[in-house]
C-alpha cells in the first residue's frame, strides 16, 4: 500500500490536487499508530510533496485518553 502511494505521487495524486482551490482544507486520516509512521518515510515522503505543491501542512495526532 504505502509503495503504491509514493509510485503515484507524481501522476494520479498530483492530477486529483489540480481539483482544489487555494482556500479548500485537505484532511488526510492515517491510522492511529504512530510507529506505522515512525519507522517508514512514505507520510514524510507525502508531506514533503505536498509542500513542494505549494500547500502548507499542519499535523494534529489525537489521542483518546481515559479517565
Amino acid at each position: 500500500m504505502t509503495m503504491h502511494l509514493e509510485d503515484s505521487l507524481d501522476d494520479w495524486f498530483d492530477e486529483q490536487l489540480e481539483n482544489y482551490l487555494d482556500d479548500d482544507y485537505l484532511v488526510f486520516d492515517c491510522p492511529g499508530q504512530i510507529e506505522l509512521f515512525t519507522h517508514v518515510p512514505v507520510l514524510r515522503n507525502f508531506v514533503e510533496h505536498l509542500k513542494r505543491k505549494i500547500f502548507n501542512v499542519c499535523a494534529v495526532y489525537l489521542l483518546d485518553s481515559r479517565v
